[in-house]
């Protein structure tokens, strides 16, 4: 790895990690950092949750629905590292965040307008009983491909409704590619905050005010939702103005996280010899792959363990209390997260235990059969979740030059939060469709554990790595001159 300055030395982990101060204390230089967190995961429960119902709402069927809502995340894999490595070489972190804010709502309110524009008459204007909407969508999907040449107008409204759904895809990744990509500069501006900062500050401390702009913006979309006026547009289209909200919230909240381009000290001319540097690194590898790995694990555990509960015919209300086990949990954990690292004795021996976590949290899964049961996995969420976060986000401020924040966050975000996603929709459908929930959930269980392994026996050997390379430096600087 690239050495820091002496002036980054200085602000390790180890020297300041933990605030002293009672966890009620609020560290004024961070607003905008906890700021920050609660718009960046308000702008995923905003419009994410709804998404597919704003799909099947305008005539789409399930299995459209879902390949958007899969294939969108490439445009946040690629965005992220893109618009990362432009701030980072050219230093205009605060005009190109708030430029992808801009063009992240805009283009993703396109995607109500293009359904009045080609959505089916009939469909654009109410919102249905989706759980009816679904059954006469899958009942009749035969028919309605047999009946289609003999009837002008089927034939019409299915093409249109071909034409939609390639228009609605387009759309939908390239708002990715913008949306995907805030979450680095984030992470970014806060970790350059907190080296700044006159007082220590933690990451878990800023961060877990991200659970609260989940729930605060999901039961704003519903209440926008469920009052929408009846207009010539699915009433869905409330989630994309409470988007547009947030958005704008984001945007003002970088113009004080980020600073301006020309008080940038640490631009450098031979920024893309360092990240390039970075690279060509292992432990670099080892570090994106790990990140990559619990990516996945969280997105097939969220992916399919609702659809699991569904085949299980569990309450809706058992559904939405665990969504709040996961925020408290995610929440409370966040705020401990820090010392949790400091006990296990570093970030790369925490993002194994949250492995480990995720090996109980799938076996689990796989003998669930009470509803109950799924509850109190839920409770594990800051362990699986916010512990990692933590620590990677701990371990990029600890052994990455502070010149290529951005773009290392952006490469970490793209991985965990959109690349974690398309691999498991494809990976897990196949595995979910062929082998039976349980038996897939075990598979990952089993993953998990090997994962949990690797990254233990990869942390030791770091250690000890570490602790001979001191000792050959100490021996050599004691050889005398000739």
């Amino acid at each position: 790895m690239p050495e820091k300055t002496d002036s980054n030395k200085t602000s390790s982990p180890q020297e300041k990690h933990v605030e002293d101060k009672p966890w009620y204390c609020i560290n004024t230089h961070l607003i905008s950092s906890k700021a920050a967190y609660f718009f960046e995961y308000a702008k995923e429960g905003s419009h994410f949750p709804y998404l597919i119902l704003f799909y099947v709402s305008v005539g789409l069927d399930p299995t459209q629905a879902g390949f958007i809502g899969g294939i969108r995340f490439i445009g946040g894999l690629l965005g992220a590292p893109i618009c990362g490595w432009i701030a980072d070489k050219t230093g205009r972190h605060k005009t190109i965040a708030i430029l992808a804010c801009i063009l992240a709502a805009t283009i993703n309110m396109m995607q109500p307008i293009v359904t009045v524009a080609m959505g089916d008459n009939g469909k654009r204007n109410t919102c249905p009983n989706i759980s009816v909407e679904l059954d006469v969508l899958t009942s009749n999907a035969t028919n309605n491909a047999t009946l289609a040449p003999l009837n002008g107008t089927m034939t019409s409204s299915v093409m249109n409704s071909g034409n939609m759904f390639y228009t609605l895809l387009v759309v939908s990744t390239i708002a990715s590619f913008f949306d995907g990509s805030t979450m680095g500069f984030v992470d970014s501006g806060v970790l350059h905050n907190m080296l700044a900062s006159p007082t220590p500050a933690s990451i878990g401390g800023q961060r877990y005010f991200g659970p609260l702009g989940v729930g605060v913006a999901a039961f704003v979309s519903g209440v926008f939702v469920d009052y929408f006026p009846s207009i010539h547009v699915s009433c869905y289209m409330g989630i994309f103005v409470n988007y547009i909200l947030v958005c704008g919230g984001m945007a003002v909240t970088f113009y004080y996280l980020l600073p301006s381009t020309q008080h940038r000290h640490d631009v450098d001319p031979k920024i893309n010899r360092i990240l390039w540097a970075t690279l060509r690194e292992s432990n670099t590898w080892f570090f994106l792959g790990i990140v990559f790995f619990n990516g996945i694990a969280l997105a097939l555990a969220f992916s399919f363990s609702f659809l699991f509960l569904e085949e299980m015919q569990v309450s809706n209300v058992v559904l939405g209390l665990s969504m709040c086990i996961n925020g408290v949990s995610g929440a409370g954990f966040y705020v401990i997260s820090d010392r949790i690292v400091n006990f296990l004795g570093g970030n790369l021996n925490s993002m194994a235990f949250s492995s480990l976590c995720w090996t109980l949290r799938y076996m689990g899964l796989a003998f669930l059969n009470r509803p109950y049961q799924f509850l109190l996995l839920c409770t594990i969420n800051g362990l699986t979740c916010s512990l990692f976060v933590t620590a990677y986000v701990s371990y990029i401020r600890e052994k990455f030059s502070p010149k290529i924040f951005t773009v290392v966050c952006g490469i970490a975000a793209s991985l965990y939060n959109s690349g974690g996603y398309v691999v498991a929709n494809i990976v897990g459908g196949v595995g979910y469709q062929y082998l039976g929930a349980q038996d897939l959930f075990m598979i990952c269980s089993v993953a998990c554990f090997c994962c949990t392994l690797l990254t233990f026996v990869y942390s030791i050997f770091l250690k000890y790595s570490n602790i001979l390379e001191t000792k050959n430096q100490t021996n050599g600087s004691n050889l005398p001159i000739v």
